[in-house]
């Protein structure tokens, strides 16, 4: 399959992300290449966030490559929604659109959005009007546009993307020594 590269660099990342079954095997070490792999790590700023007595150090911190982090309290706004973190808007996905519980859960710290939408779920949400399947193209689209949202809207996530060069990020899916 002939991929025209510079086409590609030009479109969106959620554009990217939703006709990827168009590219993927062919960009396999083309778009994503690097050899390097960098694990980030935010678990000492998640276990510390919004609590008193935080222990001194960048470790304890939402510092540098941890603003990588989906939890990290970097706001921003996504077609008019705001969100504390890219979790908050993802976890505020589980309430009705327009809802006052979908709002507080998008502009909660990471860790109590999860816990106010624990008991939600469904196969599928609503976002801008339209009806949205879990895990679909659509789905992962939201969730890069969300993600480029974040990046734009602050210089210091922009920053720390730029420090990792290279390298491969990679999100662990289980806590391991691994990455998924």
């Amino acid at each position: 399959m002939d991929i025209d590269w510079h086409a590609l660099r030009g479109r969106s990342t959620a554009d990217l992300i939703r006709d990827r079954a168009s590219w993927e095997q062919a960009a396999a070490g083309v778009l994503f290449e690097g050899s390097e792999l960098h694990q980030l790590t935010a678990y000492g700023a998640l276990a510390w966030d919004g609590r008193d007595g935080v222990p001194a150090g960048p470790a304890h911190q939402w510092l540098g490559a941890n603003l990588l982090c989906n939890a990290a309290p970097t706001a921003f706004e996504v077609a008019g929604q705001p969100a504390a973190s890219i979790d908050s808007f993802l976890h505020a996905l589980k309430f009705p659109e327009g809802s006052p519980e979908r709002l507080a859960c998008a502009m909660a710290p990471a860790r109590v959005a999860r816990e106010q939408a624990r008991r939600s779920r469904g196969s599928q949400f609503t976002f801008g009007g339209q009806d949205i399947l879990v895990d679909s193209p659509d789905h992962q689209a939201l969730v890069a546009e969300a993600i480029s949202a974040k990046v734009r809207q602050h210089d210091e996530v922009r920053r720390a993307l730029a420090d990792t060069g290279v390298a491969r990020l990679t999100f662990p899916r289980a806590h391991g020594q691994r990455p998924g």
